[in-house]
C-alpha cells in the first residue's frame, strides 16, 4: 500500500497516523466498498440500500476507466494499529459538450472517518492523478479549457463542503422528478404523426435522434455517441423497447420518450417506479404538443403494467424549457444533483 498525507483534522479529533491507498483488486473488494457506501449513505440520509450489484456496476471497466488504475481503497490505522477500510476514490474522464475535456473524481468515506481530515487529501491526490492523465493523453498540451469535475446529490452535504473547500463551484443543477401514473391527461398526438411498436429496423433512426439530443446537451459524453457506439446501443435496447413511445412522421422520427421499468424497482416511499427518459422532440416538430402527448402515453403504458410512479431527470436550465413542461405535466422535484467544476 502507498502511504499518503492526512491533511487537516477537525477540532476534537485525533489525526490518524497515516492514510494508505491500495488499488482495487477486483470482486474480492466489493463487500468492502459496499460497507463504505452504506455507511456514507446512512450519514447522508439516503434510504435506498445499495447492493453488490450496484457496486459491480460502479466498478465495471470502460474505455476511459480502468479499475486497477483508477479506483483506490483508503485505509486508516485503527486503535489497534491495524489498517481499517475507510473510503475509496474513483477517477475517469470524458469529452463533454463541444469536446470540452472533463476529468472526474468521486470519493466516498464511511461515516466514522468524515471528520478525520482524510477527504481533502483524497481529493488532492485524485487531482494530481487527473492532471497527469491529461498530460499523458495530450502529450503535455495546455490545460486551458479543461476542467476537473465532481458530482453530488443535495443530501451529500459533507462531500459538497469538501469540494467547496477544494475550490470547486456549482455549475449546473439537475432535478430528479417523479409523478404518479394516475390521473394522466389525454395523450392527443399532433395531426399527421403516429406511434408504432419499435422494430429492429427502427433502431438506427431512433439512435440518430438520440445522438442529436445528447450531443447538444450540457451533460453530453461525446465518446458515447460516435458511429462505433451504435452496435452497443442497439444491443442494450434488446428486450427494452416495449414501453418506448416513438412518434413518426412518415419515415422520420419526430420525437421520443424511451420509457422502461426494471422489475422490483421502487422509489423512496416503496412504490413501484418506472422511468420516462430520453425525452426529445426534434426541432421541426416542436411547439405542437408532441412531448406532452408522448409523456402521457408513456405514463399510461407504465400504469397498465401496475407501475405506480415514474421518474425523470432534467437540467433545470434546459434550453428547450423542458423543466417547466415537466412541472406542468405534474412531475415534482424529489432531489437535486449538482455538477461541480474547477479549472484543471
Amino acid at each position: 500500500m502507498e502511504e499518503g498525507r492526512t491533511g487537516m483534522v477537525a477540532e476534537g479529533r485525533v489525526d490518524p497516523p497515516s492514510i494508505e491507498y491500495r488499488p482495487y483488486r477486483g470482486k474480492e473488494d466489493d463487500p468492502l466498498l459496499l460497507d463504505i457506501v452504506r455507511s456514507g449513505d446512512a450519514a447522508d440520509g439516503k434510504t435506498k440500500l445499495a447492493s453488490l450489484e450496484d457496486i459491480a456496476s460502479f466498478c465495471r471497466p470502460t474505455e476511459r476507466f480502468s479499475p486497477a488504475r483508477d479506483l483506490d481503497l483508503v485505509f486508516v490505522a485503527g486503535k489497534d494499529g491495524e489498517p481499517r477500510p475507510a473510503g475509496f476514490s474513483k477517477r475517469s474522464w470524458y469529452s463533454g459538450h463541444r469536446g470540452c475535456p472533463l476529468y472526474c473524481q468521486y470519493s466516498c468515506l464511511a461515516a466514522e472517518w468524515r471528520r478525520a481530515g482524510i477527504w481533502s487529501p483524497m481529493v488532492r491526490r485524485n487531482e494530481d492523478f487527473l492532471r497527469s492523465l491529461h498530460a499523458e493523453r495530450t502529450g503535455g498540451a495546455s490545460t486551458e479549457g479543461a476542467w476537473l469535475q465532481a458530482w453530488a446529490s443535495d443530501c451529500e452535504k459533507d462531500w459538497i463542503a469538501v469540494l467547496a473547500e477544494a475550490g470547486y463551484e456549482l455549475v449546473r443543477s439537475f432535478n430528479n422528478m417523479r409523478r404518479s401514473t394516475c390521473a394522466v391527461p389525454e395523450p392527443a398526438l399532433p395531426a399527421g404523426l403516429a406511434v408504432k411498436p419499435v422494430e429492429p429496423a427502427h433502431l438506427r433512426k431512433i439512435w440518430e435522434a438520440q445522438r442529436e439530443l445528447n450531443l447538444g446537451v450540457f451533460e453530453c459524453v461525446e465518446e458515447n455517441w460516435g458511429e462505433a457506439s451504435f452496435g452497443a446501443w442497439a444491443r442494450a435496447a434488446e428486450g427494452r423497447t416495449a414501453l418506448w413511445q416513438v412518434a413518426w412522421d412518415g419515415g422520420e422520427v419526430a420525437g421520443t420518450v424511451l420509457a422502461h421499468y426494471e422489475e422490483g424497482h421502487v422509489g423512496k416511499e416503496g412504490r413501484s417506479r418506472g422511468f420516462t427518459e430520453h425525452i426529445y422532440v426534434r426541432p421541426s416538430w416542436r411547439g405542437r404538443g408532441l412531448a406532452s402527448a408522448l409523456i402521457a402515453r408513456a405514463l399510461l403504458a407504465l400504469a397498465e403494467l401496475g407501475v405506480e410512479e415514474a421518474e425523470l431527470g432534467v437540467d433545470s436550465r434546459n434550453e428547450s424549457s423542458a423543466f417547466a413542461l415537466y412541472r406542468r405535466m405534474g412531475y415534482e422535484t424529489e432531489s437535486v444533483d449538482g455538477w461541480y467544476r474547477k479549472p484543471l
